[in-house]
């Protein structure tokens, strides 16, 4: 039937049927309303249910009826043809447990990213390679060190484009042979950054990665421990735009097949320490292109070497990161050609050149520039010139930017970061400087000649965290600092007054880790509600000031104190039972002082990880504690000048970090030097001048009879005991001979007796030994002619007698090393020796002709023997017999001809007596 409108009724309703089915085929948005595969339902909620507690960002997951549609479920998203799950996005919402391989049942699974989750898998990962249709897989951060077939089942995947397993922990990669044979899959991006699986570029994972040389384009290797020359064939991979190598152990130059890389943007070589040669390598990728893709360049901390390259040929550069390597010549001028330059890091290399306008005229998009710590680097810049740049980062230290603060600074306003150390300013801060800079979080103006008061910056830099003013002439009082300060040095400047008012201005004082104000003139005492608040301070450095008073008990609640120095000022009384509690020290120094009181027990009790324990010029008395035997990790210990009594302890033997090749003592003395390195931009604390920890952790000790400052870089390999100036009697223990590293031993001024230990040559590291003053009796022992590195010796004013002996070692000491005592003889002494040591080299002299005519006697002997048995033995008895006198006769005239050599040694020696 027809309608008069023009189109009947049965009509519109067959096209509205045929709409609803293409709607129901088809679908519409995201999802279906066909519903979700019962059985890929049961295998979410079975995964769901193996987790170790329930995610709140799971809870639209279940069996309940209003839950059971699955494709609406958070994460989930299916297909818009069957219902079917294609993608499973889980990444990053704290789930916790083992996957579960129901996940195998998701057949039709296209997308699977399980990132940052806590996640790990018991064997293996065989459930994967149900998931055929798998095109995407993001495992990083999931714990899968017992998946051996790792590298197997995904070279399975064959629909692969996007694979992600970085911090994985995986194991060394394994391939089944019939797997690698086949086509590999089209894989366009591959992470496998920070597993450390220490194999080398030759191993089977790398053939296999080169087998997608015509596909991949994003390449992580980084953080692996790879080692080895770097393959050529990377330069098959034309297609490839993003190569990351950085931190492994690769070394060599890089292949000249690098050039080939023709659309590569970002190359990331850096922290490989072993890859050297020229730069030369970079000018091949533009030699089949007009010029290059490359945006990053990032090859720091290698061992590259040479000019740097001609920039121009890299129009598109974004990032050139070429720190710490040895690169020398001048800064080339065609960096003036970036003009999308953001970053640019030369610095610790061996650059010299004159900075002019010329290189950074046209660099308006740069905001980050280190040219810090070169050979000779110095900027020549208009007092006028106004960047084109406004710098968010900047490090200038040691470019000889004095004597007057650079006027161009005051238009870089958005500074976070400012370092211009060691430049020779000698200027008061001017007033524009104060304002510039609001978003300031770390300011280094350390090692320069600035004076004047220090400014008031808690209101001028309110975000600041980190400041050094360290090294120069400031002075007056503290004045109120940022809230939120972390690190603060203001060491060697003439800063006087008290420390209260300051420390009250710093709101979160529980955010302070580094505290330096030594040097100075400040006084008063150390005031109990600063101490208390400090809770997060690691370095405290108050040495060489005027303070006075008791050390407060609230000292206690520092317990994340390494490095305590309060050398060198007037705190008195005994020291608080309550520092037993800053059990992380590593480094206290309390010398010069007017403590008081017996050396504490608890220090050797509690205190464990101490490396350095500097308690000299005191007033401690009683006896040496037996506890402080069990600082096994102990490298310094200076007791001298006090008044402490009684015998020295010979358990000091237990002081295992003086051992000859102890790993405790060298390394891990310096190892808290770095303890701020993660927390500030890469590079500030090295450098030619100075830096934060340097002066903060040094110790002035007494070696070869004078004070010496010993900075950390030193301070690793110093293992010194110090215990002079005391009262101490009885005999030294031979048991310090077993301290075979020990590089300084200083037991003068005190009362001992008896003879020095005849093993003394067993501390083989020894450098200084000063045991003069006391009273000593009995002979110089022979074998302190054996020590190879002695520098230092002092034996004077003691009751030492008999001749002196005579060695390479003792013999370049003056007599000022063996004076004062009395019965001492021969050089270097003008006292000669009396006859009786004549008659010894002549007793010593009949003794080598003795054995020489012996050994004589028995060579004759055993060759008379062997020429007889060969003349009146059968054959097979004198075969025998002859092998066998040849045997006892080599080894015979071995012993002898090693006895008789010592014996002419010790002829000689005493001849030359």
């Amino acid at each position: 039937m027809i309608d008069k409108g023009g189109i009947s009724l049965k009509y519109v309703n067959a096209i509205v049927v045929f709409l609803v089915l293409l709607h129901m085929y088809f679908g519409a948005g995201d999802y279906t309303d066909i519903g979700c595969s019962e059985r890929e339902r049961r295998a979410l909620v079975d995964f769901k249910n193996s987790l170790d507690f329930e995610s709140k960002w799971l809870s639209s997951w279940g069996d309940e009826d209003e839950k059971k549609e699955c494709c609406k479920w958070q994460g989930v998203k299916c297909s818009n043809s069957a219902g079917r799950v294609v993608k499973l996005d889980l990444k990053a919402h704290s789930l916790h447990g083992k996957i579960y391989p129901s996940l195998m049942e998701l057949q039709y699974l296209e997308y699977l990213d399980l990132s940052s989750n806590s996640l790990h898998e018991d064997q293996n990962l065989k459930w994967l390679s149900h998931l055929s249709d798998l095109q995407y897989l993001d495992l990083s951060s999931v714990y899968l060190s017992t998946a051996n077939d790792w590298l197997t089942v995904v070279s399975g995947l064959r629909k692969l484009s996007t694979l992600k397993l970085s911090t994985c922990h995986l194991p060394p990669p394994t391939l089944n042979t019939s797997l690698y044979l086949i086509n590999a899959s089209p894989l366009v991006t591959l992470d496998l950054g920070q597993n450390y699986l220490y194999v080398p570029t030759s191993s089977i994972l790398f053939q296999w990665l080169f087998k997608f040389n015509t596909t991949l384009v994003s390449l992580d290797l980084s953080s692996n421990h790879f080692y080895g020359l770097i393959p050529s064939a990377f330069g098959k991979m034309m297609v490839l735009r993003e190569l990351d190598l950085s931190d492994n152990q690769l070394q060599g130059m890089i292949p000249k097949s690098f050039g080939n890389l023709f659309s590569l943007k970002a190359l990331n070589l850096s922290r490989n320490y072993q890859l050297n040669g020229s730069l030369v390598f970079l000018h091949n990728f533009s030699s089949c292109a007009n010029n290059s893709m490359l945006e990053s360049l990032v090859l720091h901390s290698n061992s590259f070497s040479g000019s740097l390259p001609d920039f121009s040929v890299f129009p598109l550069l974004k990032e050139i990161d070429l720190h710490n390597n040895k690169l020398n010549g001048s800064l080339t001028t065609s960096i003036r050609n970036l003009f999308e330059l953001e970053t640019f890091d030369v610095s610790y290399n061996y650059l010299e050149d004159v900075i002019s306008e010329l290189h950074l005229s046209n660099l308006s998009k740069l905001r980050s520039l280190d040219l810090s710590s070169n050979s000779n680097i110095s900027l020549n810049l208009g007092s006028n010139w106004v960047p084109p740049f406004n710098l968010e980062f900047l490090n200038l230290r040691s470019c000889k930017l004095g004597p007057k603060f650079p006027n161009w600074l005051a238009t870089q306003n958005n500074l976070s970061l400012l370092d211009i150390s060691c430049n020779e300013i000698s200027d008061t801060i001017p007033k524009w400087f104060e304002d510039s800079t609001p978003n300031m979080h770390y300011l280094n103006l350390s090692w320069n000649q600035i004076h004047g008061r220090l400014p008031n910056l808690s209101k001028k830099f309110p975000s600041l965290a980190v400041l050094d003013m360290s090294f120069n002439f400031f002075e007056g009082r503290l004045p109120s600092f940022p809230a939120n300060l972390t690190i603060l040095n203001l060491s060697k400047n003439i800063i006087s007054g008290s420390i209260l008012s300051s420390c009250k201005t710093i709101t979160s004082p529980s955010l302070l880790m580094y505290l330096d104000l030594s040097n100075n003139q400040l006084s008063g005492v150390l005031p109990d509600y600063c101490v208390s608040k400090w809770t997060s301070l690691q370095i405290l450095n108050l040495a060489d000031n005027n303070f006075s008073g008791e050390i407060p008990s609230s000292v206690g609640s520092l317990r994340q104190i390494q490095t305590l120095k309060l050398r060198g000022n007037s705190f008195f009384g005994e020291l608080p039972l309550s520092l037993r509690y800053c059990e992380k020290l590593i480094f206290m120094d309390l010398g010069n002082n007017k403590f008081l009181g017996k050396v504490p027990a608890w220090i050797g009790e509690s205190l464990l990880a101490l490396r350095v324990l500097i308690m000299r010029s005191n007033k401690f008395n009683g006896s040496i504690p037996s506890s402080l035997c069990g600082l096994t990790r102990l490298c310094i210990l200076d007791l001298s000048q006090n008044s402490i009594f009684g015998n020295i302890p010979h358990c000091l033997s237990k002081l295992t970090s003086m051992y000859l090749g102890s790993s405790n003592g060298t390394k891990d003395v310096d190892g808290f030097s770095y303890i701020f390195i993660n927390r500030v931009p890469n590079n500030w604390v090295y450098g030619s001048c100075t830096y934060l920890n340097t002066h903060a952790n040094s110790a002035a000790v007494v070696i070869k009879g004078g004070v010496l400052v010993i900075h950390s870089s030193t301070l690793p390999f110093l293992r010194l005991i110090d215990l002079s100036g005391n009262k101490l009697t009885g005999k030294i223990p031979g048991e310090l001979s077993s301290l075979s590293g020990l590089t300084s031993l200083n037991l003068s001024r005190n009362d001992l007796s008896g003879e020095i230990p005849q093993n003394m040559d067993e501390i083989e590291e020894l450098n200084s030994l000063d045991l003069s003053q006391n009273r000593l009796s009995g002979r110089i022992p022979m074998s302190m002619c054996n020590f190879s590195f002695l520098d230092y010796l002092d034996l004077s004013y003691n009751n030492l007698h008999g001749r002196i002996p005579f060695s390479r070692s003792l013999s370049t000491f003056s007599a000022s090393a063996f004076i004062g005592n009395q019965a001492l003889c021969g050089p270097p002494l003008t006292e000669n020796c009396p006859i009786e040591a004549t008659s010894n080299r002549t007793r010593h002299g009949d003794e080598f002709k003795r054995w020489f005519k012996v050994g004589m006697g028995m060579g004759f002997f055993i060759g008379f023997w062997g020429i007889f048995g060969s003349l009146c033995l059968n054959r097979t008895w004198r075969h025998a017999y002859f092998l066998f006198l040849y045997k006892v006769k080599d080894w015979v005239l071995l012993r002898l001809a090693l006895y008789i050599a010592r014996l002419q040694t010790r002829f000689k020696r005493n001849n030359n007596h």
